[in-house]
């Protein structure tokens, strides 16, 4: 076998020893890093947590940046700003935040988080104010502006500043000269001394006075190998002992007494003894990594060692089988880099809690899903039950055993209570009955529902017993309500959940029961909350969410009730969280006092609780345990991914004895010591991992980690990335605030907020993050300034504003101008309006006159209608009816006479007098409208119509027409007869003519009208005003009738000389 493998076994079985004797905090279960996540890296030389929690690792395959949830990798490409090399050797945060990296083949370089970009010092052998050698080690700042440079070659002091180095190298004739030119690490202890370690050369000492080195020897002072004088890493605890990690193992320096010693750590001679790096913890124990042997922690006040990988190197959740070469610590978090499979963690856990887990049956349970669990008769011995049904006596020092229950495990039912009665028998809740199980004097019994009983136990699992003060048994059903058994007669009393009865149980799902004092039962229920209830007389009082306001019980499903040694009453929920009944000296309930995950708890799915002998309350759930300090409110977690070994835990299912804690969970049985030093958290920093300005080509500007403060323009989008770096590699609960003043908003385990339109300003931006204890943490604030647009600006304002100013004082000017315009015109309007007013009054005048001519036209009108009505009925009364009446008479006289002479004569007078009647009929007719002007036309109608006038009123009427006069339309015939038959009417009415000349005749596209008479004539003027005033009809209808068809209307007329009107219409 090879030597390598040789060590390796050897480490590997002192490791197995060592696991025996090491408590359960330091038995990390290690997994990998960020695998997929993009550190992918394999050869890991450095590892480093910065002052915000993030992890940085050096590698051969570049730089990595690890937040928890993504790596950001750094590799050279050449271009301005970028990393020198990928093969990389040492890392260093500067107080400014910057991160100096240790190249193998690309000097120093810088990584400025502002910028995101490296800048880097160069070895040039022509240049004697340069790097020493470009191959890299250890650094370390003085705190005046300069750095310290170990190289292959030479030690350096860089000016930052100047850019310019100082160099320190090996002179074998100068006893104060750096012993050795290949430095590998530098530190600075908290005496601000400077320490370089060398391989081969051993420990040098930075003299400021004299301005040289003191070398140690390492070998001489510790009378050890020479192997001591290769120093690989440098820690310090905080009694200012210095810790020396070499590849001869590990040495102890007291610095104030100058004492070397080389502490043992129980390795063999021949396992490679090789301290790659060291760390020390908040506990100032000093863990170890080991080139080929894992990780170890030492305890410097008892030197004890153990190790950390408890099972050899490449087991299941171990440490692969490769060299370790560096360890970093996040608060109980310790990372190793390996030489060959990346990053391994491990959760260093805090609290000494054991799992008796599912097993063969000499190591182990039977079964996990622990339901109920009853403390033993001796410490460590509890009672175990399992939802798969099995009942198991569990021993922390022995293996556990089954105890003898046949019945129940053939029906495989599930235990879900144990209780033991006061005559030492024991009684399981099933989940499909009671069992009784046997002593030495009798059998077992077992209780089912039995419909045809009303004394039978109920259906339905039996979740939870409770023994009672008088020899019985509560046995509380879900989904039947409680029972009182009382084993002497066998009997099961009910008391149900009556819907008409206030004062009976709320609900029939029984999950858990209490028994507090004399006479009080406390009852749970798995969906109508919790019930007090008096014995005797039976009467619950129910508390419900909203029963008591604001302190009502949180949630309507109660999992666990249980009383402290102070008598005080506690109440879990699956959902509500934890609460204390708030009772009054006189026994009233006025609420309850809360705990939920606000409050620090890890969930508010709580399951059960108990007081430890500190006073403190143990609440399991469904995310871990929470242990709370109820007087200061002070929350501690645990949870699966902080190391502890179970999660899950069942309803109900908690019990201690003098000296454990037990909590059954999906996966076991959990113990814990029931008296705990209080261990506070801080809780994991939440970091800003990006900001960026998201464009349609990408990510405009990606600003560092925490960029502190930026400026964006007004209306750029701006992306803020965050994490909780636990590196639980678990989702997170997140919010933010937008401003200092405004409220928390949640984001869920989103891990990013885009903001878009912010309005011109400083915005400060918070950020904050729960992590998988349960506690809150908020990143340092993001500063944005919006740059506004110059039309936002207060310069643009006031030119806006002055221009308004102008503007108004130029618009009011011109508004004078106008003004001294306009009231020249409104002078000039004056006057215009006191003439207006006076043509006014003149208008009105004529208003009131042609209103009153209208108002006689109307009159006139009416009495025309009724003058024409009063002569047709002259005619037809006066005219025809005596001739009808004269010729009735003669009629009658014919036909009482029949013989006489004179008939022939009465009849032929008959005839005339009807002859005559009809030639009236026609008149009438005629002087209505003839009937020639339809039939025959204009100028026949005229000639019978004019012929029958003059006929009739012996006045000679002359009529002329052309011939093409004859063709018209129909209205123009009766406009033309009509103008002409009112006229010649008048003429014969009221002239006192002696001749009338009417012609018709054709000019262009009119046709003339003429009617003259030579009569007594009319003064014009006058006449027209009387049309005006509607005193004229006749004269009033030719003219209208006349402009009704677009035509003229003329009238000559002077007193004594006739009268001549003249119209001319359109054909």
């Amino acid at each position: 076998m090879s030597n390598r493998y040789t060590t390796r076994f050897w480490f590997s079985l002192i490791s197995c020893l060592f696991c025996l004797f090491s408590p359960a905090l330091y038995a990390l279960e290690f997994q990998a890093v960020g695998v997929d996540r993009g550190l992918d890296a394999k050869i890991i030389s450095f590892l480093l947590i910065d002052r915000h929690g993030f992890l940085w690792a050096a590698s051969r395959e570049g730089l990595y940046r690890y937040d928890g949830y993504n790596a950001e990798r750094f590799m050279p490409d050449g271009k301005p700003g970028s990393i020198t090399d990928a093969d990389l050797r040492m890392l260093y945060e500067a107080q400014d935040g910057r991160i100096w990296v240790a190249t193998n083949n690309g000097g120093l370089n810088v990584y400025d988080p502002e910028t995101g970009r490296f800048s880097s010092y160069r070895h040039r052998s022509s240049d004697l104010a340069t790097l020493s050698n470009d191959s890299i080690y250890g650094m370390a700042e003085t705190g005046d502006d300069r750095m310290w440079v170990g190289t292959q070659i030479g030690l350096n002091r860089l000016d930052l500043k100047t850019g310019l180095v100082e160099r320190f190298m090996h002179d074998p004739d100068d006893s104060h000269s750096i012993s050795n030119d290949y430095i590998f690490d530098i530190y600075r202890d908290s005496g601000d001394r400077f320490w370089f370690t060398t391989l081969g050369g051993g420990l040098n000492r930075w003299n400021e006075q004299e301005k040289n080195f003191d070398r140690f020897d390492l070998e001489a002072l510790t009378s050890g190998p020479d192997r001591l004088n290769s120093i690989f890493s440098v820690a310090e605890t905080n009694d200012g002992i210095l810790w020396f990690g070499t590849r001869g193992g590990l040495v102890r320096m007291d610095a104030a007494r100058a004492e070397f010693t080389l502490v043992s750590l129980g390795l063999p001679e021949d396992v490679d003894h090789t301290i790659t790096q060291l760390q020390v913890d908040q506990r100032q124990h000093v863990w170890i990594s080991l080139l080929t042997g894992g990780v170890m922690v030492y305890e410097p006040e008892t030197g004890i060692y153990r190790a950390a990988n408890v099972q050899p190197l490449g087991s299941n959740g171990q440490l692969p089988a490769v060299p370790q070469i560096s360890l970093a610590l996040a608060e109980d978090m310790l990372f190793v880099g390996t030489w060959g499979s990346g990053v391994f963690s491990g959760r260093i856990n805090e609290m000494p809690a054991d799992l008796l887990g599912v097993g063969p049956k000499t190591n182990g349970l039977a079964y996990g899903n622990v339901t109920s669990v009853m403390v033993g008769e001796a410490h460590g011995q509890p009672w175990v039950g399992t939802f798969n049904g099995s009942l198991e006596r569990a021993d922390f020092l022995r293996n556990p055993a089954p105890v003898s229950a046949e019945f129940l495990r053939d029906f495989d039912y599930g235990v879900l209570a144990i209780e033991r009665h006061s005559d030492g028998r024991l009684y399981l809740g099933l989940s499909q009955g009671l069992l009784e199980l046997s002593n030495e004097s009798s059998e077992d019994v077992f209780y089912q529902h039995d419909p045809d009983s009303q004394a039978s136990i109920g259906a339905g699992f039996v979740t939870s017993l409770e023994r009672g003060n008088h020899g019985g048994l509560w046995v509380g059903v879900g989904g039947s309500g409680l029972f009182h058994y009382v084993p002497e007669s066998g009997v099961f009393t009910s008391y149900a959940h009556v819907p008409e009865d206030d004062k009976s149980l709320s609900g029939d799902y029984v999950t858990s029961l209490l028994l507090a004092g004399e006479g009080q039962l406390w009852v749970g229920t798995r969906s109508h909350g919790l019930n007090r209830c008096t014995i005797d007389p039976w009467q619950c009082e129910r508390f419900v969410p909203g029963s008591q306001g604001s302190n009502s019980l949180g949630h309507f499903h109660v999992t666990s009730v249980y009383q402290d040694r102070e008598g005080q009453i506690w109440i879990t929920t699956a959902g509500g969280g934890l609460h204390r009944a708030d009772i009054h000296s006189d026994g009233q309930v006025l609420g309850f006092t809360r705990w939920t995950r606000s409050d620090g708890l890890v969930s508010d799915a709580t399951m059960a609780v108990l007081q430890d002998d500190d006073g403190f309350l143990w609440i399991s759930s469904r995310e871990g345990l929470s242990r709370l300090n109820p007087e200061t409110g002070q929350v501690s977690n645990y949870v699966k991914a902080a190391g502890l070994p179970a999660f899950a835990f069942n309803t109900n299912s908690a019990a201690r004895d003098d000296r454990l804690l037990y909590f059954g969970a999906l996966s076991g049985l959990l113990s814990v010591p029931s008296s705990l030093e209080f261990s506070s958290r801080t809780s994991a920093p939440v970091s800003i991992t990006r900001v960026e300005k998201p464009t349609e080509s990408g990510p405009d500007i990606s600003l560092n980690a925490h960029p502190g403060s930026l400026s964006i323009k007004y209306g750029d989008l701006i992306s803020i990335g965050f994490g909780v770096l636990d590196f639980s590699e678990l989702p997170h609960e997140y919010e933010y605030q937008a401003d200092a003043s405004s409220d928390w908003v949640s984001l869920g385990s989103r891990r990013e907020i885009t903001f878009s339109g912010l309005s011109p300003g400083s915005h400060e931006i918070r950020v904050r993050g729960r992590d998988i204890f349960g506690l809150w943490s908020e990143a340092d604030p993001v500063k944005i300034t919006v740059v506004p647009p110059y039309w936002m600006t207060s310069w643009f304002r006031v030119l806006v504003l002055v221009t308004i100013v102008l503007l108004i004082l130029a618009a009011h000017q011109a508004r004078m101008n106008i003004l001294q315009r306009r009231n020249r015109q409104l002078q000039a309007l004056q006057v215009s309006r006191e003439a207006a007013l006076e043509r006014a009054k003149e208008s009105h005048a004529q208003m009131e006159e042609a209103l009153s001519g209208m108002r006689n036209l109307a009159a006139r009108l009416d009495s025309a209608k009724e003058e024409e009505r009063q002569i047709l009925s002259r005619e037809l009364h006066d005219e025809l009816g005596q001739m009808l009446t004269a010729a009735k008479i003669n009629l009658q006289l014919v036909r009482n006479e029949p013989g006489e002479v004179s008939t022939g004569k009465r009849l032929e007078d008959s005839i005339g007098m009807i002859n005559q009647m009809i030639g009236q009929v026609r008149d009438i007719s005629l002087s209505l409208r003839p009937p020639l002007l339809d039939a025959a036309g204009l100028v026949p109608a005229l000639e019978y119509y004019l012929g029958a006038l003059e006929k009739r009123s012996g006045i000679p009427i002359d009529f002329d027409a052309e011939k093409v006069v004859a063709g018209n339309r129909p209205e123009v015939r009766t406009t033309v007869f009509r103008i002409i038959q009112e006229a010649v009417s008048n003429v014969l009415r009221h002239a006192s003519a002696s001749n009338i000349h009417v012609s018709l005749s054709t000019e262009d596209e009119f046709m003339l009208v003429k009617i003259e008479d030579d009569g007594r004539g009319f003064d014009a003027v006058a006449i027209n005003e009387r049309i005006r005033r509607g005193e004229h009809l006749g004269l009033l209808g030719m003219y209208e009738r006349v402009l009704g068809v677009g035509g003229e209307f003329i009238l000559d007329s002077k007193p004594g000389r006739g009268s001549i009107i003249r119209a001319k219409v359109p054909l």
